[in-house]
């Protein structure tokens, strides 16, 4: 029978988040015909999650569950451990803080045969829901920044850039042959994103299988039978840590592509004038809305330049360094 591989990659998990992950993971309806395998991959926990009382019985509502362990921290090396840790075509990544409906793997399969051409697929539907209180402003921009999606149709595209129907690593769905020829690909040099580690929120990783996929003539997109909640708690919902979160990200993506597409995938240098530009658009946005809502667009602005100088190999502008400096980005 054909085999869904389950792999959830986590580090110093919460208590309270894993065991819903655990116990939605343990709940998902098995598609006719179909068997499963789960993988929890320990990416260098302070403590091995084998170790933990409250772990070993959550472990135990999920027969068949295997935990691996990758001491090299890191969700790209997290997410190569679980590639070869497993065999089935089909692979179904969850975070520690995604609770999956209980039809997902039965949606994964509908699409994955209606669809041969898709190589990678997400979550439509994403619920952000945070797991204490947040401050009103939190709670109205914080969502969409936590990858809140509400998209209504199949959407499945041939892209070489982030679009509105790129998959999210939430509840991120592969091919295995996308994953093979990463993991070449990486070991051979071209992908160098490590992911996130610990407290550093640098990403990309899932930029690079996705444009991966690409490179290999495969369509990725969402569907929004696939439904998820993605659970925040009210510490990623500070200033520090949205302002950091969306500085690394925008970079990422501009360092995947110049990595999965050479001198095509390159967005131009800036101009001497770009810290002009930059800051009308935070201006503009702090007008819309607020002096946070402007933190968050210069930070977004900031981070695409980021990534943009390191995918030239070239140094910053000392302008740059000390902005960046000044509002803590790193």
């Amino acid at each position: 029978m054909p085999l869904l591989s389950i792999i959830l990659c986590t580090r110093d998990p919460s208590r309270e988040q894993f065991s819903r992950v655990l116990k939605a993971v343990a709940a998902l309806r098995l598609p006719a015909g179909w068997e499963r395998e789960v993988v929890i991959v320990d990416n260098a926990s302070t403590v091995s999650l084998v170790e933990v009382e409250w772990m070993r019985d959550l472990f135990a509502g999920l027969p068949g569950l295997r935990v691996i362990t990758e001491p090299r921290p890191g969700l790209s090396n997290a997410r190569q451990a679980g590639t070869q840790a497993t065999s089935g075509d089909l692979i179904v990544w969850f975070d520690d803080d995604n609770e999956p409906a209980p039809s997902y793997l039965e949606a994964v399969v509908v699409v994955a045969q209606a669809q041969p051409a898709v190589l990678a697929f997400g979550a439509g539907r994403i619920i952000v829901e945070f797991t204490g209180p947040v401050t009103p402003w939190a709670a109205k921009h914080a969502p969409v920044l936590h990858q809140e999606r509400i998209h209504d149709v199949d959407e499945f595209v041939l892209a070489d850039r982030f679009v509105p129907c790129t998959p999210f690593g939430s509840g991120l769905v592969t091919r295995r042959i996308v994953m093979e020829h990463w993991i070449r690909e990486r070991t051979a040099g071209r992908y160098t994103l490590g992911g996130r580690t610990g407290a550093r929120l640098d990403s990309g990783e899932d930029s690079e299988i996705l444009f991966e996929a690409r490179r290999r003539v495969g369509l990725v997109g969402v569907t929004p039978h696939l439904i998820l909640r993605h659970l925040i708690p009210p510490s990623r919902t500070t200033m520090r840590y949205l302002t950091r979160l969306t500085f690394a990200t925008s970079g990422a993506v501009r360092v995947a592509r110049r990595e999965a597409f050479g001198s095509d995938g390159l967005e131009p240098l800036p101009g001497l004038l770009a810290p002009i530009a930059g800051g009308r658009e935070v201006l503009a946005s702090i007008r819309r809305e607020d002096l946070r809502t402007g933190l968050i667009t210069g930070s977004a602005w900031l981070g695409a330049l980021a990534g943009t100088f390191m995918a030239h190999q070239v140094p910053e502008p000392a302008w740059f360094r000390a902005t960046t400096k000044l509002l803590r980005l790193r």
